[in-house]
């Protein structure tokens, strides 16, 4: 029988609930000024409630009335009633428990051993674990459940029932072995200490003490604990008032009868209790609109505009506001984003996991690389996580590098980090940014460090040495790999760079997740035993502790706007909500997940135990029936928003709210409509500007944003936007300090670029705008690997011949091609796989088909190319991959444009020499054949003159040898007429001589100065439109049969807009009379403008 005075005060709105509240708990001090007073209300709010009690006229501070959790009571009973405080475990530490417990038993568990190796659900068990406390249930009740015999149940549930009562006697047996109390007891022993007042007279003040209960009892009744603690305080308290959200008793509307049988139950339990409906002034319900976008970015941004507009017209205060989000996984990020952009300050409280914070996503990572085996993303995801030291920049150039050489696994990219003179990608080569190699070796010399770590740490046998050691070298003062700082200094200079940006919430969570972790690792202590672990098993028991720190912050500022999900939102007293995200998926919520104990399983374990433990779905539909009914009911104004306009991916609620006569509904459209969004420059200015659709490529915002970054002056941005944006047709850099107008050198590739487009030119050279190269299967990557096979096969048979004799060199030539097979290529191709950039070949479902094909490709191509073409001339390969210019040339060719040099760059692919070394012959690899006609036409438009200019550069640089050919090496491949396609089939030897031999009689040595004559001058002609700044979309177009439209593949078709409707029409088929006459006539006018 209670002996307090009790009071139940109800309604149906929170503010009059609360007001009420503020109201007794301030004449309550009034009356009994040295009497305490305890407000026991849900964790979230208390931050919130002890701010607004703080501001109410009349409150006299919190010094004698105390704003509490229950869980936060029962610290307070332990340290008034004095030698009642325990050592416990916080959750992360109970979770790391839960771990080793897992793993030291895994073999005695029936479902739970398949666990010990997902760090991630230590934590969920801990709650479910949790549960079995605060609903008294016991691991006797737990084996009863699981051992009923039943035909209806599961045996899976049987099994998870017997696993749970097996550790929960392990837990309780380790917390007695450690001498700590389980942190989820304490309301248990709070309870039996306030019901044992002789042995604890400290607590005699609470006869005196007034007890005040809030926001319990409307969305989930009070756990078997939670009544028991009231009922043991009502028993020493003067008074105890209950307030709770509810109608009248005997309604039946849905979004109260959780408050009614809240009612009900203290009236069976209290009958002595006084009850009180409150009532306000008529309710009015909140103006609705609803926004529909087509995407998130559209949808937070458009929020952002409409909250900046609000604050503009001075009616709210940013505190005044509220933002609801219904999915709390990736919108927090895109929110924060746009927030920033608008510049909004806020108060996000999404219920973050601590894990997520830079300091702790360091360390896991880094955990994750001591393993023997991890994934490429694994040590992407440790370098973005903002404590490397590491510029993104130097980490950009170091992802693009690795995508491009193709490495994706813990082997590769350890002996990638590791080699002395590594293989520069194709990704280096493109980009000519000689800060690229200095980075990646930056990145790999700091990665090299974390690998040692972990080798170091694999060494250590027991799970407190691992710890030790991983405190001392990485947490400690001994180790300084964070850009020659500690993982201290680094959190520290993280946190003041925060601040300095204005980020204060985000500094402060990460000085909390740093003290979690100090914290951590002393739990950690006490946890681990001496017991041998694996450095796998030791990482999932730290990383089940990491995943259990959770975020618990204040608000930060009085005057800001309040982000948080939905749930936790409704109860922010705002006249303004934003409700973000609410597609059929996430709104209204679904309430938590089922968890690792499902449903089902907790309706058997409840019908055989004499405990109710809840259920997810359990008055689901009346937690959401309140919910609306406070969204629609506690604010001015409701705003609500979805990344969709279809009704099939809105809720039936949203639907009824869009088919409502009341309210307002936006549909967007693209951000160069005016609406919310341009409440900031950045869009106003753009929609203003642009009208056309290109403006949406994602392509061309980047080249923008580029453009913004790196041109300096604002008015020299201005102008070189106004030209790139509105006329790239038309598109002339006029600005000289840009470096792209100056080059000192130039690759021969990148001039035969500029010819086919010079707008692709400046996008590509430029801005340097370009998509990843991603090593993985491809022609492209097929033909360089087959190149590198021949490289290192001719570099074979070049030994072989340069200490022979001119007599000897037929016979070993013979000799080599002889013993030319699959099986003597083998062992170069598994060498060439160990390179950077073909490490996709190595993989057992490449090296099988595609290697093999490969390699026979190889095959026919070496034999082929080195077979005589019975000429009276017999060459022998003398240099392969011969670059220019070489190092250390005094004398590297260069072209005289306009008084000024520029340094040409090229790779000659193989150069062969007859007897006497009077005659050379060059030689350019490629796919596929191309017709006379075509090769022609690209020496015409300037888009081949790769093998021209190279009979320059290697005479220039070998003056005593007479060029006697240069080819174009390419092998008709027949697969298309082979039906079966099971292998590729070549032309006969016989005829490809033929066609070879052929080629180099039709070659004239007059006929070959003059198209490098006609090469070089075509090169100047581009190196002069490149000073002069002209970058226009004119593509060289040309006809289907004669090379056809460079279009086709571009990748910034959608920039330029060539090909729209309006397009010029290609020229007509070439005639290559014309085209020689052309050349000629070219040629002709140079020398006379010359003379």
């Amino acid at each position: 029988m209670s002996t307090a005075k009790i009071d139940v005060f109800y309604a149906e709105q929170a503010s009059i609930l609360k007001e009420k509240l503020f109201a007794e708990m301030i004449s309550h001090s009034g009356k009994w000024p040295d009497d305490r007073a305890f407000l026991l209300v849900p964790e979230r709010q208390k931050s919130d409630l002890e701010r607004a009690y703080l501001e109410e006229p009349g409150a006299n501070g919190l010094m004698m009335a105390e704003i509490l959790s229950f869980s936060r009571l029962a610290q307070r009973i332990f340290a008034e009633a004095g030698g009642a405080e325990a050592k416990t475990l916080s959750r992360a530490g109970k979770a790391m428990l839960i771990q080793r417990l897992l793993l030291k038993h895994e073999g005695e568990f029936r479902r739970f051993q398949r666990l010990a190796e997902r760090p991630a659900f230590a934590s969920e068990i801990a709650e479910v674990m949790g549960d079995f406390y605060r609903y008294d249930i016991s691991a006797d009740a737990l084996n009863a459940a699981a051992t009923v015999a039943d035909s209806s149940v599961r045996e899976i549930t049987q099994d998870k029932l017997a696993d749970f009562a097996q550790l929960k006697d392990f837990l309780e047996a380790a917390f007695d072995q450690m001498e700590l109390q389980d942190r989820d007891s304490n309301l248990d022993r709070a309870c039996a200490i306030i019901e044992n007042p002789t042995a604890y007279p400290r607590l005699d003040f609470l006869a005196s003490a007034h007890i005040f209960i809030y926001g319990f009892g409307s969305e989930r009744q009070l756990t078997v604990q939670e009544r028991r603690i009231i009922s043991a305080l009502s028993q020493r308290v003067r008074a105890l008032t209950v307030f709770v959200l509810s109608d009248q008793p005997g309604s039946r509307t849905l979004p109260f009868e959780i408050g009614r049988q809240s009612l009900l139950e203290i009236m069976e339990n209290y009958p002595g209790a006084k009850f009180t409906q409150l009532k306000g002034a008529e309710t009015q319900e909140a103006r609705i609109k609803l926004v529909l976008a087509d995407s998130i970015n559209d949808e937070v941004n458009y929020v952002a505009g409409d909250i900046r507009a609000l604050l503009f017209e001075g009616k709210y205060r940013r505190r005044d506001i509220a933002v609801g989000l219904c999915e709390a996984e990736h919108t927090p990020a895109e929110l924060e984003a746009a927030f920033n952009e608008y510049d909004i300050a806020a108060y996000m409280d999404t219920g973050r996991n601590l894990s997520q914070s830079s300091c702790l996503r360091a360390l896991a990572q880094i955990l994750e690389l001591s393993l023997d085996k991890f994934s490429f993303a694994a040590a992407m995801q440790y370098l973005r996580c903002g404590l490397t030291g590491l510029s993104e920049t130097e980490i950009d150039a170091f992802e693009n590098v690795c995508l491009s050489a193709g490495i994706n696994n813990a082997a590769n990219l350890k002996k990638f980090c590791t080699l002395e003179d590594r293989q520069v990608s194709r990704y280096e080569k493109l980009s000519d940014d000689r800060q690229i190699a200095f980075a990646v070796r930056k990145v790999c010399a700091h990665l090299s460090e974390i690998f040692t770590f972990g080798a170091e740490m694999r060494q250590e046998r027991t799970a407190r040495s691992k710890l030790d050691h991983m405190t001392k070298t990485l947490l400690g003062d001994g180790n300084r790999i964070f850009n020659a700082q500690t993982f201290q200094e680094r959190v520290e200079e993280e946190k003041e760079l925060l601040l300095q940006n204005g980020h204060e919430q985000e500094a402060l969570n990460l000085v909390a997740a740093w003290n979690a972790l100090v914290d951590l690792v002393a739990e950690a202590r006490l946890v681990f035993q001496d017991e041998r672990v694996s450095q796998k098993h030791f990482t999932q028991l730290f990383m089940s502790g990491l995943e259990g720190l959770s975020l618990s912050s204040i608000p930060l500022g009085i005057d800001r706007v309040r982000v948080g999900t939905v749930t936790q939102i409704v109860d922010y007293p705002a006249k303004v909500f934003y409700i973000l995200g609410a597609d059929s998926d996430n709104f209204p919520p679904r309430g938590p997940s089922e968890g690792f104990l499902r449903d089902e399983e907790r309706e058997w374990l409840s019908r055989h135990s004499e405990a109710k433990l809840p259920q997810r779905l359990d008055n689901l539909a009346v937690t959401q029936a309140l919910l609306t009914y406070r969204l629609e009911h506690q604010a001015e104004s409701l705003r609500i928003s979805a990344a969709t306009k279809s009704d099939d991916e809105l809720s039936l609620q949203v639907q009824s709210w869009k088919n409502s006569a009341n309210t307002e509904c936006v549909l967007l459209d693209d951000e160069l409509q005016a609406d919310a969004r341009w409440n900031i420059l950045k869009y106003a200015r753009r929609g203003l500007e642009a009208s056309q659709d290109k403006h949406r490529h994602t392509l061309w915002r980047n080249a923008v944003r580029l453009i913004e970054k790196r041109s300096g002056s604002e008015a020299k941005r201005d102008m070189l936007k106004i030209n790139f944006i509105h006329q790239p047709g038309r598109f002339v850099l006029e600005n000289q300090s840009y470096d792209i107008l100056r080059p000192q050198q130039v690759s021969i590739s990148a001039l035969q670029r500029y010819n086919r487009c010079p707008f692709q030119y400046f996008i590509d050279y430029g801005l340097n705008l370009q998509e990843r190269d991603i090593a993985k299967d491809n022609p492209r990557e097929q033909g360089s690997f087959v190149h590198r096979l021949l490289e290192l096969a001719l570099l074979d048979l070049q030994a072989q011949l340069a200490g022979a004799k001119a007599a000897d060199r037929s016979r070993i030539l013979e000799e080599w091609r002889g013993q030319i097979d699959v099986a003597y290529l083998r062992g170069y191709y598994d060498q060439v796989v160990q390179e950077a950039g073909f490490f996709v070949y190595g993989r057992p479902e490449m090296s099988g088909m595609i290697g093999e094909r490969m390699m026979q490709h190889a095959v026919n191509t070496l034999l082929f190319s080195t077979s005589s073409l019975d000429d009276g001339n017999r060459f022998y390969p003398y240099a392969l991959e011969w670059k220019f210019p070489q190092e250390n040339d005094p004398d590297p060719f260069a072209l005289n444009v306009d008084e000024e040099k520029v340094l040409l760059r090229g790779l000659i692919d193989r150069v062969d020499l007859e007897p006497h070394r009077q005659k050379y012959r060059l030689y350019d690899f490629k796919r596929s054949e191309r017709s006379n006609k075509i090769n022609l036409v690209g020496l015409i438009d300037g888009t081949d003159i790769q093998l021209p200019i190279y009979r320059k550069v290697w005479q220039h640089a070998h003056p005593q040898m007479q060029v006697d050919a240069s080819l174009l090496l390419f092998f008709e491949n027949n697969a298309e007429n082979n039906k079966k396609r099971l292998s590729h089939v070549y032309q006969a030897e016989e005829q490809y001589l033929q066609k070879l031999g052929n080629k180099v009689k039709k070659q004239k040595t007059e006929d070959l100065e003059i198209d490098t004559e006609y090469a070089l001058l075509q090169a100047e002609n581009s190196i002069r439109s490149i000073r002069q700044g002209f970058f226009p979309a004119q593509p060289k177009d040309r006809a289907a049969n004669d090379g056809g439209s460079p279009c086709r593949f571009c990748t910034y078709r959608g920039l330029c807009y060539y090909e729209a409707p309006s397009r010029p029409q290609p020229p007509g088929t070439a005639n290559i009379k014309e085209l020689e006459a052309l050349k000629r006539q070219r040629l002709a006018a140079n020398a006379e403008d010359n003379a």
